[in-house]
């Protein structure tokens, strides 16, 4: 048997939210944020035209919520918002669209305690997307007990 000391709960949540963009308007757009030290850095990678968002404990309220390409800017944008020391705001047109060539995004948040369903239960939720231009969107969400 196990036994806690100091500060326990049996309540909580968390989330964990990677995401992939390959596009070079995006990536110079994150460069140049970078420079200004317009965002928590440590959360971001930039390699070349790819840029990964690596974030735990975002408020997303929609888990796996991206479902095309048009709604990869919102997201991308909800997580700047989250992560930025200012309000970066990307330009969400038709170019900036067009100029991504994939985007991935992997999310998952668990809720146990208080935090758990209407009926008690414990859970994990995940949601994935993929995205590579031309071809359609790969999309799913999963709900398990834990």
């Amino acid at each position: 048997m196990k036994y806690r000391t100091g500060f326990v709960t049996n309540s909580s949540s968390s989330s964990n939210v990677i995401m992939k963009i390959k596009s070079k308007p995006f990536a110079e757009f994150m460069k140049k944020a970078a420079e200004e030290n317009r965002y928590i850095e440590a959360y971001v990678t930039i390699k070349n035209d790819e840029i990964e968002f690596n974030a735990d404990e975002l408020s997303i309220d929609e888990v796996g919520c991206v479902k095309s390409e048009k709604e990869i800017i919102p997201m991308l944008s909800e997580i700047l918002y989250q992560i930025s020391f200012d309000n970066v705001n990307l330009p969400n047109d038709k170019s900036m669209i067009d100029s991504i060539e994939y985007a991935s995004y992997e999310c998952v948040h668990s809720n146990w305690g208080e935090f758990a369903d209407d009926d008690g239960n414990d859970f994990n939720i995940e949601g994935n997307f993929e995205y590579q231009k031309g071809k359609k969107v790969k999309y799913s969400t999963s709900k398990t007990m834990i």
